[in-house]
């Protein structure tokens, strides 16, 4: 289950629940950094820059860069009537994404680490001891010099689940360039190397009271578990390494929230589909179906890298119900890239609407070209070549 944050109360006095960087290449050694950060509207206002650490590890030497904010969005989930705080700071409580970014010419074949300390934490969570005096930190590391941008996480960092429910939340991450990504719980921090002083019994592999334990598929970055104290506002940091050829080529951690809530709505259920390998021009129809047992109103969306070209049509939605078809025709651009699909179904309860999710992976393989003897006849064997997209034949 994943959705956005929405509280009621007056315990929530500091500001930031959430924050991540990417990095993004451009051309030769130019990079756009971008860093989002979650900001409660009831809490201390954003200013239109932001503040980061370029450290460059080959060399040792720092740059502090200044980003520049470039747009404000109110993600605030409302049920009818319900008003805003963003940025009125009037009814239920709200959230905001501030995007700051930086454009940068970086030396080449350098290993970077891109760092910010936000100041600070939102007080109300309650598995870090006196949160709000604690910092957020965040960072990720890069190399220059081989054409790679990060992860990309089309997810907000931001959920709320009821308790005694199971709880899904994916980050539905791809990698802009195909490379592999392994994802791993790691303690949260509030500097450099310096942890955030968990209270008694959460740490960073543990870090939510749940019946089920806190399960992580390391494929795709799904968390899975069932959180069982209502009123717990957890902090929940996940690290994404990309890999490329078997080697580590950088690391970005999300610093994520989850507040769990008092509620009976049944989130709904997305039935699953398995992971594929899809050729080059082979088009791929999948049917997406999703149930709700409290009979509300679903609303059906799918979220990937690859959409468009991929294409998600909901066919039908009623009480209780909804389905909608998958398609998706590789291009030879997308040889060797594994991309990863969610698919979200959202409920229409109020005050917690509920939301069921589910991922599966599509790889487009690399195919090689192979020569099959066929006599010495030229045409017959022209006729029986393998034609197969991504390389030149080798000479015989």
């Amino acid at each position: 289950m994943t959705m956005l944050l929405l509280m009621t109360g007056s315990s929530w006095a500091s500001h930031y629940a959430g924050a991540e960087f990417r990095i993004e290449w451009i051309t030769g050694e130019n990079y756009r950094i971008t860093e989002k950060v979650y900001r409660d509207c009831q809490g201390i206002a954003l200013g239109t820059t932001a503040s980061a650490n370029l450290v460059n590890l080959t060399t040792g030497g720092t740059q502090v860069l200044t980003l520049n904010r470039t747009s404000v969005t109110d993600i605030t989930p409302l049920c009818p009537g319900q008003v805003s705080p963003c940025p009125s700071s009037v009814g239920v409580r709200g959230i905001e994404e501030h995007i700051y970014s930086f454009i940068i010419t970086l030396a080449p074949n350098s290993n970077y680490r891109i760092e910010a300390t936000n100041n600070a934490r939102n007080a109300a969570i309650t598995t870090v001891n006196n949160a709000g005096a604690q910092s957020l930190y965040i960072y990720a590391t890069f190399r220059t010099g081989i054409q790679n941008s990060s992860p990309t996480f089309l997810n907000r960092p931001i959920a709320q689940f009821c308790a005694n429910q199971p709880a899904t939340m994916s980050p539905n991450g791809f990698d802009p360039d195909g490379d592999n990504i392994i994802y791993s719980l790691q303690t949260c921090f509030q500097g450099n190397g310096v942890s955030v002083n968990y209270n008694p019994g959460f740490n960073g592999l543990s870090p939510v009271t749940s019946s089920s334990g806190i399960n992580l598929n390391p494929n795709t970055g799904v968390l899975t578990f069932t959180p069982t104290t209502v009123g717990q506002i957890a902090v929940i940091c996940l690290r994404a390494d990309e890999y490329r050829n078997g080697v580590v080529i950088g690391s970005v951690v999300r610093d994520m929230q989850i507040n769990v809530l008092g509620c009976s709505n049944t989130p709904p259920v997305v039935a699953p589909v398995a992971n594929v390998v899809v050729n080059v021009g082979q088009t791929y129809c999948t049917p997406i179906s999703a149930t709700d047992i409290n009979n509300n109103l679903i609303t059906l969306t799918a979220t990937s890298g690859i959409i468009p070209p991929a294409t998600f049509v909901v066919n039908s939605s009623v009480a209780g119900a909804a389905n909608g078809t998958f398609c998706f025709t590789p291009t030879l651009a997308m040889i060797g890239n594994t991309y990863s699909v969610t698919i979200n179904a959202v409920d229409n309860a109020c005050p917690s609407v509920g939301t069921g999710s589910m991922t599966f992976n599509i790889t487009v393989p690399v195919r090689r070209i192979s020569w099959i003897p066929a006599g010495n006849n030229f045409a017959e064997a022209s006729k029986s070549l393998s034609v197969v997209i991504g390389s030149s034949p080798s000479s015989s």
